[in-house]
């Protein structure tokens, strides 16, 4: 297959999971939306949300590529899935938060249903809100070797790229419920060269790509100040601007073809915005994994509305505007960001301004 045959059927890969995020509730990226009125799972984070994997006696293992035992396995890691879930309109009302996984998503659902292969409830619990209208549950399991291999024979591209593996949360309160499904992801190894933007290699010298870790929300900024996670609501007007830290670095990342070929990416970060009141300039900011290498991401430049990097390239703003509705009455405003690499990585918090 020619180099350019096998980069397109990366990139559709790639894009089927972006795709199945927004329909399926996948990879802990769900559908954008400004003002959280009800139950509303809006995001699942999966520590680790990658490992590397290596076929060792037809089973799956953990690849230790990074011990001093370079190449030794052991069985796969317990993995914690937390999953983050409000209820601004349960006036505090206990929320039954059930998690599962399966080994393939039924097809019309894209959930985790008792007849998919291989389902499996992986743990359970009741959550009452306190500090705000939202819930942090959690569960935790190890993947067993039947329900991987199962995985693997069902996935269509039988894991090329990596082999997904869905987990699901469903929340419950009265009535109410709200699905949210994420993707684990198992990869193969990636050794890269050391030679950079594709010049000699530094002596032959390799090493293994990490697997994928979860971003790091480090802070926000409300008009310019610092917002701490434990400060007390400050007060906010008709109008204030949110916006996240910055990640501190582009990460480049390698994804194999199927000719043996490896292909670059970078990662950008974006930012998903939830409030229980009012509604923002966009409730998306940041970018996404973009082909090829970093061009110079500008560490320490203005954050504002738009970042030029060394190279002259735009780097996406991750600043949005939180606009009152009209006549909004005074009160709290609960406010959610959620942090996306856009391979699986995720992360959230949550804040609270005074509307006056």
């Amino acid at each position: 297959m020619k180099r350019s045959q096998s980069a397109a059927r990366l990139r559709a890969r790639l894009t089927c999971g972006t795709l199945l995020l927004g329909a399926a509730c996948t990879s802990g990226h769900f559908a954008a939306i400004d003002q959280v009125t009800g139950l509303t799972v809006l995001a699942v984070k999966a520590d680790p949300p990658d490992q590397l994997v290596v076929y060792d006696g037809g089973v799956l293992a953990l690849s230790l590529f990074h011990a001093a035992d370079a190449g030794a396995t052991m069985p796969i890691a317990r993995v914690t899935l937390s999953a983050l879930v409000a209820d601004p309109g349960g006036q505090g009302r206990g929320i039954q938060a059930v998690f599962a996984t399966c080994a393939q998503l039924d097809p019309t659902t894209h959930q985790c249903l008792p007849q998919s292969p291989d389902y499996q409830v992986i743990g359970s619990g009741a959550y009452f809100p306190d500090g705000g209208p939202a819930i942090v549950a959690t569960a935790a399991f190890t993947p067993g070797a039947q329900l991987l291999a199962d995985a693997l024979a069902l996935d269509p591209l039988h894991g090329f790229g990596y082999l997904p593996l869905p987990v699901q949360v469903t929340a419950a309160a009265g009535a109410d419920q709200s699905i949210g499904v994420k993707t684990l992801t198992f990869s193969q190894p990636v050794t890269v060269s050391l030679a950079l933007d594709g010049g000699a290699a530094d002596g032959g010298s390799t090493l293994t790509q990490f697997p994928e870790e979860n971003p790091v929300l480090t802070g926000l900024t409300l008009d310019g100040a610092e917002w701490p996670v434990d400060a007390g609501p400050p007060a906010i007007g008709q109008a204030a601007t949110i916006q996240p830290d910055r990640q501190p670095f582009e990460l480049v990342y390698f994804v194999p073809e199927v000719d043996g070929g490896l292909l670059p990416f970078t990662d950008v970060w974006s930012y998903e915005f939830y409030c229980t009141a009012g509604s923002f300039s966009s409730p998306r900011s940041g970018g996404g994994p973009r082909p090829g290498f970093p061009l110079g991401f500008g560490l320490g430049r203005d954050a504002g509305s738009v970042t030029v990097n060394q190279a002259g390239e735009v780097i996406p703003s991750t600043q949005v505007t939180w606009n009152a509705d009209a006549g909004e009455p005074s009160g709290l405003v609960y406010f959610w960001v959620v942090a996306l690499d856009g391979r699986g990585g995720v992360d959230f918090t949550q804040r609270t301004a005074s509307y006056q």
